[in-house]
């Protein structure tokens, strides 16, 4: 038998013990050592963890509200949402290999090494003089921040005090809401002052300053929790994509949102020629919905367990707010309710969302806690990824139907908003232009409502009734399970050794 190896990597602690995501006592359970981090350092630390994390989740939006201006810019609208495609798909491709990579070399090591690709190919992005450099940057910056996210989540609760850890919950959602709002309104305000570039080159400073933070911060090997450090052959390459089926509810909920964060500032932009500022503006209903859905998620299973009813509601909230908007169509009237549709996007998405990430927690055995964030950060980003081809796909059908043979192929690349256009579109085809996006603006709601939809299916599968335990019960049980594991590991191995030493004699 191959017994768990334990690295005496700087970020790992000597001796075994259970994961400090866990509320076991050291007096309880002697032999596992749990983190000591100071409470100060703690804070610090979060400070450059959560500034990490913040540029990873805002770099998934922040070019929503910039994308019409680099397809115009680059002469290329028909591909330019390639630019959020290229990030969210290398995203997704890399967030639980990035968890399992920690799991080998450490997590201060992976987490460095994911900020380092991030912040390369950021200002990469921002140099880029064409638009397949700009696809090829997003892609390796994406990469990069899939690694941010994941091992964040992961970090946190590792590192966190005793006496903190009812904090984390609230840390990591302040955070997503914060990316979430700030995201197209910040691109909007770069893009309209500044240039689009600016979207890029900001994670240059605040990403250096983050990584030094972290850097300067990282506890001492003696504050650290104890970690089961596993070899390369342990890699868990299939068992990593098998677990993807229990998150399937997180794949359908991220479909519909990122769909509308892109979908939505873009109808604006064309529909009502709302300028990149105010088109991102407009989804902050929607980004603050999400905010307070992820808090009242954290309030509702603070004693009980109410996470699958939490996630069917986000669903149902989620549900109505897409089918609603199937009924916005082209004109400034329309506006205003549509703000008021989006809010229940945003509050589903939020309360799925929390209660999503608090399931993986209390419900995924600790040896399998690290892989299963990164799952469910990857299956959210696929949805969100399917979400946004979906809207090209349409909206390239529409423009062939409504837009060949009326607009010149220059028209067509840029919409009539290049400034080296001889003239703006005529009525005619400024009406035209509309309908198109009018349409399929109109087709996303509708294949978001069928996605949600499948969405609140998979909740009702997998609800489990009775099961009302409180979350310190749940960390309690997971810590069992865990202790339990491990002492049969251990003994297994002193019968082997037992064994040999008496076949020796």
């Amino acid at each position: 038998m191959t017994m768990e190896k334990k690295n005496p990597d700087p970020d790992a602690a000597p001796a075994l013990g259970i994961d400090s995501t866990t509320g076991l006592n050291r007096e309880v359970q002697p032999g596992f050592k749990e983190t000591t981090v100071p409470a100060v350092r703690f804070w610090i630390l979060s400070v450059g963890v959560c500034l990490g994390l913040f540029l990873s989740i805002i770099d998934t939006s922040i070019v929503a509200t910039s994308i019409y201006s680099i397809g115009v810019e680059f002469e290329d609208v028909r591909r330019v949402n390639w630019v959020a495609l290229a990030y969210t798909l290398a995203y997704l491709g890399c967030a639980v290999t990035f968890a399992r990579v920690s799991d080998v070399v450490g997590r201060r090591n992976a987490f460095v090494a994911a900020y380092i690709v991030f912040f390369a190919f950021s200002l990469g992005c921002g140099f880029a003089q064409s638009l397949d450099q700009l696809i090829a940057c997003r892609t390796l910056q994406g990469i990069g921040g899939s690694g941010l996210y994941s091992l964040s989540m992961i970090i946190l609760p590792e590192l966190c005090p005793e006496h903190l850890r009812q904090y984390i919950g609230s840390i990591i959602g302040l955070v997503l809401a914060g990316s979430g709002a700030l995201g197209p309104v910040l691109g909007g305000i770069l893009t309209h002052y500044a240039t689009w570039r600016w979207v890029f080159w900001i994670n240059g400073p605040i990403g250096f300053v983050s990584l030094l933070i972290f850097l300067l911060s990282w506890p001492k090997p003696e504050h650290l929790p104890t970690m089961t450090r596993r070899s390369w052959k342990e890699f868990d390459y299939i068992g990593s994509t098998l677990i993807t089926a229990a998150a399937l509810s997180t794949l359908c909920i991220g479909y519909p949102y990122f769909m509308l964060s892109y979908a939505f500032p873009l109808r604006a932009q064309v529909l009502d020629e709302k300028d990149s500022l105010l088109a991102g503006v407009m989804l902050l209903p929607m980004l603050g919905a999400t905010a307070v859905g992820t808090i009242l998620a954290g309030v509702i299973s603070k004693t009980k367990n109410y996470l699958f009813e939490t996630m069917l509601v986000g669903a149902c909230l989620l549900t109505v707010g897409a089918g609603l908007l199937t009924t916005v169509r082209d004109g400034g009237g329309d506006d205003a309710k549509a703000l008021g549709f989006i809010v229940f996007v945003g509050l589903g998405f939020g309360l799925n969302v929390a209660a999503a990430t608090m399931i993986t927690a209390f419900e995924v055995p600790i040896v399998n806690y690290a892989p299963a964030q990164g799952i469910i950060a990857q299956l959210r980003i696929l949805g969100g990824s399917l979400g946004i081809s979906t809207s090209t796909i349409f909206q390239n059908a529409q423009v062939r139907n409504h837009l060949a043979g009326l607009l010149t192929a220059s028209e067509l690349a840029t919409l009539g908003h290049s400034s080296g256009s001889d003239a703006p579109l005529s009525a005619e085809k400024r009406r035209a232009v509309h309908r198109a996006f009018s349409d399929a603006f109109h087709n996303d709601m509708v294949a978001a409502v069928v996605v949600s939809g499948v969405a609140i299916l998979v909740v009702l599968v997998g609800y489990r009734a009775g099961r009302r335990m409180g979350a310190e019960e749940l960390k309690g049980e997971r810590v069992r399970e865990e202790v339990a594991r491990r002492l049969r590991q251990y003994t297994r191995g002193w019968a082997f050794l037992w064994a040999g030493f008496v076949l020796g004699i």
